[in-house]
């Protein structure tokens, strides 16, 4: 139960930049190491695409998705 726990919470984490993850013990199951690897690659792929709009969005006060 808890292994796929922390599965669910490594692949949601790309998605949402401005929350921590929890469950750190991605260590314990390798198949869930595994995940949070590639999750973690995506986040940091994506940050730019994520972060760029909030960043426009102070500046100007345009609307986030336009």
């Amino acid at each position: 139960m808890m292994e796929m726990l922390c599965a669910r919470r490594a692949m949601l984490r790309p998605f949402h930049p401005l929350t921590r993850n929890i469950c750190q013990q991605f260590y314990r199951w390798p198949t869930i190491a595994a995940t949070a690897k590639n999750s973690l690659d995506m986040h940091y792929h994506l940050l730019g695409y994520i972060y760029t709009p909030f960043h426009k969005s102070c500046l100007d006060s345009s609307p986030l998705l336009s």
